[in-house]
């Protein structure tokens, strides 16, 4: 009975917006307009008024990705953020649904804009943030920032005119102080960072502290670290199926939203923006990461896939949020995958094979004869049913933490626990914390769900996208 209501709700959900994606797609290109002639009637009523001394550019209330408008909008030209002389301002609307505005300016006339600003600027971002306004692949040094602006239809010299590619490659840093035009009609949307690769983690255990600062969460920035955070593979239909067929794993996961435009922004988000993995918004039972509904068989359980995707629409309608879409997801076959057993808690278990992960690196060699033991008694208290048994071992493998482990349980034990700024916190980290110190590309939590498991993706760069979902 559950189910078949569910259906029913879908079923409205999907008709309303079906409806809406019409009506959506006229508003933005609506809204688009609007934007086009608000900007150019503040030109009309100030361009000849001596006392506004350039324009502002002042981010939407509704902008929430990092691209072009935020450059745009702090970049500092001598008479504070985002504010340009008036022939140096950029071009409004930037993108389609861009709702940013232009404010007269009065006071301090600004600096033309220059290159060698710009460089400075975006040199001091961090490189995620970095990538999502000039695009992943030229981020990575000085030397190609011009070739990202270009890309983003910023373009350099006296005019709006595109700058030849071979002019381009031709730049030097030494040639770099001409003036920058920021004119030009911007293809942020239509030009995604592309994939750069695949990020092998490594082992950090005992030398990852904890959150650094520059994120709000630890997930965050231990993904950041280890480099995991970059951008997934989409492919096409054929593609992705060869894939599955040749490694195992095959997921979905639900995203849904008050409105189209919001859905196609998480949709988007996934793909070339920041990546959402704190859970801030349903829990992380099995650690933090990004969950989905997987399947190990190569595509054998279909139906409890589909089964879990109807159940978090359904949640979706009943939150008053009936805008949803699912994405269909594998992950590269060189992902190293911690699977956690059916019948234990991801949290102990995780912190668990942290502790093993942090004996084996950092053991003496007096010590390393004890951690083989411990590691043998706790291999067998995980396949042993019989309960006396796994006391009988439990008390063997404490006698071990007593005296030849002690002092290496006790550093252990304090690499477990979470410190954001160098500030030791009680609570042990998050299993996902944990699982990415030890250089997992995912969790899996063995029988949960219609499914058979939720999945944890910890590592973006090894994500592949089934496209033209």
């Amino acid at each position: 009975m559950e189910s078949v209501k569910g259906q029913d709700a879908i079923n409205k959900a999907l008709g309303a917006a079906q409806s809406a994606k019409i009506r959506y797609n006229a508003e933005r290109i609506s809204r688009t307009e609007l934007a086009r002639a608000y900007n150019e009637g503040v030109n009309a009523r100030f361009d000849d008024d001596d006392s506004v001394t350039g324009y502002k550019w002042s981010l939407s209330s509704r902008h929430v990705f990092t691209d072009e408008c935020t450059l745009f909008a702090e970049l500092d030209n001598g008479a504070g953020p985002g504010v340009y002389r008036k022939d140096d301002f950029p071009t409004l609307p930037a993108h389609p649904n861009c709702m940013c505005i232009k404010d007269p300016h009065y006071g301090e006339m600004p600096k033309k804009v220059e290159f060698r600003r710009v460089k400075d600027y975006l040199k001091e971002q961090p490189d995620k943030r970095r990538a999502a306004m000039i695009g992943k692949a030229e981020a990575v040094n000085e030397t190609l920032y011009r070739r990202g602006l270009e890309k983003r239809n910023i373009h350099f010299g006296e005019d709006s005119r595109r700058v030849p590619e071979e002019l381009i490659e031709a730049v030097t840093e030494e040639s770099s102080g001409e003036d920058l035009n920021l004119g030009g009609e911007s293809a942020i949307f239509n030009t995604r960072p592309e994939f750069s690769g695949v990020v092998e983690g490594k082992s950090i255990v005992g030398e990852y502290r904890g959150n650094s600062g520059e994120f709000k969460h630890t997930i965050k920035d231990v993904v950041h670290k280890q480099g995991f955070d970059g951008l997934p593979r989409v492919v096409s239909k054929e593609e992705f199926d060869e894939l599955v067929k040749d490694d195992h794993f095959v997921a979905q996961r639900t995203v849904y939203a008050d409105s189209q435009e919001l859905l196609d922004q998480y949709k988007e988000q996934l793909r070339s923006g920041d990546w959402y993995i704190s859970c801030d918004v349903g829990g992380a039972q099995h650690g933090q990461g990004m969950y989905c509904a997987a399947d190990y068989s190569k595509g054998g359980n279909w139906g409890g896939i589909s089964a879990e995707m109807d159940t978090y629409a359904a949640i979706g309608v009943d939150k008053g949020k009936p805008f949803n879409y699912q994405d269909t997801l594998t992950i590269d076959r060189s992902a190293k995958i911690l699977t956690v057993p059916k019948d234990r808690e991801a949290a102990e278990y995780i912190k668990e094979q942290h502790r093993l992960a942090y004996f084996n690196r950092f053991a003496t060699d007096e010590q390393k004869l004890a951690v083989n033991e411990f590691s043998r008694l706790t291999a067998e208290i995980d396949r042993t049913k019989d309960l006396d048994r796994v006391d009988l071992l439990r008390n063997e493998r404490h006698a071990l933490l007593d005296v030849p482990l002690k002092d290496l349980q006790k550093r252990s034990s304090a690499a477990s626990k979470d410190w954001v700024e160098g500030v030791e916190f009680p609570k042990a980290k998050d299993p996902g914390v944990l699982a990415v110190e030890m250089g997992y590309d995912a969790i899996n939590a063995v029988g949960h769900g219609a499914s058979g498991s939720y999945t944890i993706v910890l590592n973006r760069t090894k994500l592949i996208i089934r496209g033209g979902q």
